[in-house]
């Protein structure tokens, strides 16, 4: 787990340092973004339940709007304390995202909150309602290429889930630009 955690920041801080300024698009149509999402429930062997799904996301300015298949993580144990991993299809969120972005005293990196809602009865998929905050910083490496790190935090949930935890989340994805 060390080697995990390690291997990120060496990765995470080179890639912060070496950003260019890719913010000269006023309007941004992201579609089929992908990435991982390393959370306190993140496991190495189990590292593809990581992996998150964006299909459609609008940038305007300092806002983001956009769909989200999110991995999920219900605890459930056996008798002996073990975690039982849920079926591969039932351990995503379909969720709606809000997200404000604001800027910092260094162009490469920008502050983030987003405001995110999930619905399982909407889609008939599973009983549970949960919205929640994640703040943080994130930068944008190159064109294709954003990493986020913060906190999530649970604001409403009609089960008991607990997503609050630190995170790193690596997005991939392409974007139909808007020049301003």
């Amino acid at each position: 787990m060390k080697i995990t955690k390690t291997a990120i920041l060496f990765f995470i801080f080179p890639c912060l340092v070496l950003c260019h300024d890719f913010n000269q698009f006023k309007t941004r149509v992201s579609i089929f973004n992908f990435g991982l999402d390393y959370t306190k429930y993140s496991n190495v062997e189990e590292i593809h339940r990581s992996i998150y799904l964006a299909p459609l996301m609008l940038e305007k300015e300092n806002f983001e709007f956009g769909l989200y298949l999110t991995p999920f993580v219900l605890e459930e144990y056996d008798d002996y304390g073990n975690y039982v991993y849920d079926n591969m299809l039932d351990s995503y969120l379909v969720n709606l995202r809000l997200r404000f972005i604001g800027d910092t005293l260094n162009d490469k990196i920008k502050v983030f909150s987003d405001l995110a809602y999930s619905d399982g009865n909407a889609l008939k998929w599973k009983d549970i309602r949960v919205s929640w905050l994640e703040v943080g910083i994130f930068s944008r490496i190159n064109y294709t290429t954003k990493i986020f790190m913060g906190y999530k935090k649970t604001l409403n949930a009609n089960v008991d889930v607990d997503i609050d935890g630190f995170f790193v989340n690596l997005a991939f994805g392409h974007s139909f630009l808007k020049r301003k």
